[in-house]
């Protein structure tokens, strides 16, 4: 799902880059989950886009 909507924001809406939280649904930085997706950004991003994480406070506080 993650996947789909970085494809929908580049490719679709044609979005100057992506931003995402540094606490994805419990998932953080280095956590197996999210490699697909960061691979992903990685790909798309690199050099040709912006990204930007942004802090968010740990699941359940």
């Amino acid at each position: 799902m993650m996947i789909e909507e970085i494809e929908y924001a580049l490719d679709t809406l044609g979005l100057d880059g992506v931003m995402i939280s540094s606490n994805i649904g419990g998932h953080y930085f280095g956590d197996p989950f999210l490699e697909p997706v960061l691979a992903e950004l990685d790909r798309r991003v690199r050099g040709r886009r912006r990204f930007g994480i942004g802090p968010r406070s740990p699941r359940g506080r």
